[in-house]
């Protein structure tokens, strides 16, 4: 016979599903409104409107939320319905301050020298791309990081998960660094500019470094030493499938270092969308080693 108990765990993964989408939702209408609070009006009297360079940056705020909840494996939640969704409020809520976290990581580490919810504010696209990368790589790392403390005792779980998380987010301030010291462009200045050519790649390296460390973040561990370990173990793999995937699909489509300095010259968008599209097709690559 169909008890109550066989009811609430056919029902139980619908109303996970139903608090993270009210949880994304909710992420979404703050971040939009911290964008339209302090943004100029259209007209004398009007109140502000969306451009689209805001509307990258909420709508990047919308799928970090939704990549980390989804990231968390809800669904398996240890305990009843009622404390699984209070394990999934209490991710939720601490995911938003991360995202916010981000914001402003992404504003002082990753594009310094532009205030970045400015720029954005008066429709620079370009900054919008880079820091929505951010956002999403962000959400990527949250959700491979706090996997294994919806499932785990909750103080060790915890733990383990922002030790993870602080440590992917500085992995990905280094890459960002360093993408921007091996650049043959001025980033920042291009950036400033809002030229998307060189916003489109600096953006698919970003969205590709979160994507293989969320591959390489390791599981649930009985020690947090054993989890770093294959953290590390796992970035020397991926790292070196990354770097002979990418180098080779250079040779194969014709995409050179000057070919780079030209097509940030030139604004050449096609060049920039199939280096940015080779960017993520190779951490694609890196990651089914993981």
């Amino acid at each position: 016979m169909f008890e109550f108990t066989d009811l609430m765990a056919f029902l139980k993964p619908i109303f996970l599903a139903a608090i993270a989408c009210a949880m994304t939702y909710i992420a979404v209408a703050v971040d939009r409104w911290r964008l339209l609070r302090l943004a100029p009006a259209a007209d004398v009297g009007a109140a502000p409107s969306i451009n689209l360079a805001m509307a990258i940056r909420i709508a990047a705020v919308g799928i970090a939320m939704a990549g980390s909840l989804s990231g968390l494996a809800y669904s398996g939640v240890a305990g009843d319905t009622g404390s699984a969704a209070l394990v999934l409020v209490f991710e939720g809520v601490l995911m938003m301050v991360l995202i916010a976290i981000a914001t402003v990581v992404a504003d002082i580490v990753v594009v310094p020298e532009i205030p970045n919810t400015e720029a954005i504010r008066n429709g620079n696209i370009a900054v919008s791309i880079v820091e929505g990368s951010v956002l999403i790589a962000t959400g990527q790392i949250a959700g491979a990081s706090f996997g294994s403390a919806s499932t785990a005792d909750i103080g060790s779980g915890l733990i383990s998960a922002l030790v993870f998380f602080v440590l992917g987010q500085a992995i990905l301030c280094l890459i960002a660094y360093a993408i921007r010291k091996l650049s043959t462009a001025d980033v920042i200045r291009t950036l400033e500019k809002g030229e998307l050519a060189l916003a489109v790649v600096f953006a698919a390296k970003l969205f590709a470094a979160g994507y293989v460390m969320s591959s390489i973040i390791a599981g649930p561990a009985t020690r947090l030493t054993e989890g770093l370990v294959a953290f590390v173990q796992n970035g020397v793999i991926a790292s070196a499938m990354f770097g002979v995937a990418y180098y080779a699909g250079l040779r194969i489509f014709g995409l050179t270092r000057a070919g780079a300095a030209a097509m940030t010259e030139t604004q050449d968008m096609p060049r920039a969308v199939r280096m940015a599209g080779l960017v993520v097709v190779v951490a694609f690559i890196a990651s089914v080693s993981m």
